[in-house]
């Protein structure tokens, strides 16, 4: 597949070239080989009389060649790449690479409560995800690329910190008779990126949420009006750190979001079993 992607501020014919194909042989790429992994877990869980339940879960995953897709490499790569990129019409190159040993390492929490409210039935939840991704080693799998040029530290930034470090939901479920309301709070973490610019930047934590409320005719028949992303939130704009893209008109980065760019979401159901 060949794009017209920006290499360095510069318009270039970019192929991302197959594994299995002889112009991958050409670059010293070889085949992908399968990844491996290493995990370990620990949960505990603590039910107390009243109804309230905590679970903990601790992890860490530990993947050796693991599967990424490489920078867009260029003839600064080195003459030799140089001239297999002029022999095959192209400005730039990618692979998909075993190149990279990843540990991942976390903790999730989850606190569950059920009580009454309002003549009504209250299921009350707080769950809680907190979690680190290190790049351990990069591996070059090509005698013409250098490791630090297979997966640079653009790259790196984006598996580590592209996706949030800290996600909460706290939600309330109330039931009485025909009735339903579900309320959720969901937080997604800060997440970093420097694709394009070249310019560290992070896009801060939010908080969304959403609300609907049901209620049953008959057993069935159902009605349910809510909305996802109620208070209509958006993620930080990119600002003047995202030059020239924001220049041209692109208010928000597309390297990496925990959460869209379209806003809140309004509906009404008509729900009819048979």
């Amino acid at each position: 597949q060949v794009l017209t992607n920006i290499v360095n501020g510069t318009l270039v014919e970019t192929g991302t070239i197959a594994n299995d194909d002889e112009v991958a042989r050409q670059f010293g790429i070889n085949a992908l080989e399968e990844e491996t992994s290493e995990s370990v877990s620990l949960g505990l869980i603590k039910r107390f009389n009243n109804g309230f339940d905590l679970t903990m879960d601790f992890y860490q995953i530990n993947i050796d060649d693991r599967i990424v897709l490489s920078e867009s490499l260029t003839a600064s790569v080195g003459a030799e790449f140089g001239e297999i990129l002029e022999e095959n019409n192209l400005g730039a190159a990618q692979f998909f690479t075993n190149s990279v040993d990843t540990k991942t390492t976390g903790l999730d929490v989850i606190a569950s409560y059920p009580t009454e409210l309002f003549d009504g039935n209250l299921n009350l939840t707080a769950a809680m995800s907190f979690m680190n991704t290190d790049v351990e080693q990069v591996n070059s799998v090509s005698s013409l690329i250098p490791g630090e040029q297979i997966f640079n530290d653009t790259q790196v930034l984006r598996l580590e910190e592209g996706q949030p470090s800290e996600k909460a939901t706290l939600s309330g479920d109330w039931t009485r008779d025909a009735w339903n309301v579900n309320l959720a709070l969901n937080y997604f973490g800060a997440v970093e990126g420097q694709a394009f610019t070249g310019v560290r930047h992070e896009w801060g934590g939010k908080w969304l949420t959403d609300l609907s409320v049901g209620y049953d005719f008959t057993s069935n028949l159902n009605v349910r009006v809510g909305a996802n992303n109620l208070f209509d939130t958006y993620p930080d704009e990119w600002g003047s750190a995202g030059s020239p893209f924001s220049d041209a008109g692109f208010k928000y980065g597309w390297e990496t979001f925990p959460f869209g760019i379209n806003g809140g979401y309004y509906y009404a159901r008509l729900n009819y079993t048979f």
